[in-house]
């Protein structure tokens, strides 16, 4: 399969990241178009393979290391002994030989921050129907507009609703969202919205961290963003698989 947009569609599909309107069409395109769901069944064998063998293997790896490091620091300082560098950079060289083979096999090329951020961005689930104390923009008007994909509109909407003791922090999360999804985006004013909701310490506080990342990747701001993906995979919060492999494919 050449087509590199229909590609990334089915894997898209096939790793659960379309909103529901997207997955219909795409499901339509399916039952009308023979080779394209043969396209599919191949990349989801390829999906398969290359994840059984090689997805698992990487995060036991890393997991089992990182416990493994863990004990012998722990052990090291008990006993007040040097804990042996060179044994565990060849054994974290390894893993990372691993997962660089692993994802160059899904991922080959190179690609800018701005096309990874495209790729690795989606919206964040629909909020639930929350009741605020502002008379003039109710929380629902502003799902409402998030739903339709009217972004510019909802970010105006949410950011009205900050200071709403009730759905302040919930609609400063998701005016950020409404930020980065809007066309053109707007990453800067994004990446205030959730360092506020990082500091709010809230819900969406793992996801917060991880649409900063994003909103550092799309200001190219490639230093930052890699300490923010680091610091997911390293605490295992959400999104920690997309992390490393965002981490494995930037330069």
């Amino acid at each position: 399969m050449k087509d590199r947009a229909k590609e990334k569609r089915l894997n898209r599909y096939l790793e659960n990241k379309m909103e529901e309107e997207e997955k219909h069409l795409l499901e339509a395109d399916l039952a009308a178009d023979v080779s394209l769901a043969k396209d599919l069944e191949e990349s989801r064998v390829a999906h398969q393979v290359v994840r059984a063998a090689g997805r698992n293997e990487m995060f036991g790896k890393l997991d089992a290391f990182e416990t493994e490091w863990q004990a012998s620091n722990k052990q090291a300082t008990r006993q007040k002994k040097p804990v042996h560098l060179v044994r565990w950079l060849t054994a974290a060289a390894a893993v990372a030989i691993l997962v660089i083979s692993v994802w160059w096999t899904l991922h080959p090329g190179n690609q800018s921050p701005d096309d990874l951020f495209a790729e690795n961005f989606s919206t964040f689930r629909t909020p639930p129907i929350l009741r605020g104390e502002n008379d003039q923009i109710t929380f629902s008007t502003a799902i409402e507009a998030y739903t339709q994909g009217k972004f510019a509109q909802s970010a105006q909407l949410f950011a009205k609703l900050k200071a709403d003791p009730i759905v302040g922090k919930v609609a400063g999360f998701y005016q950020g969202i409404s930020l980065l999804a809007m066309d053109p985006p707007d990453p800067a004013a994004a990446l205030i919205t959730f360092e506020a909701a990082l500091e709010a310490d809230t819900d969406f506080t793992e996801a917060a961290a991880w649409y900063k990342a994003l909103s550092l990747l799309k200001l190219n701001r490639v230093v930052e963003a890699r300490e923010e993906l680091e610091k997911i995979a390293r605490e295992k919060t959400y999104q920690r698989e997309a992390a490393v492999e965002l981490l494995l494919r930037l330069k």
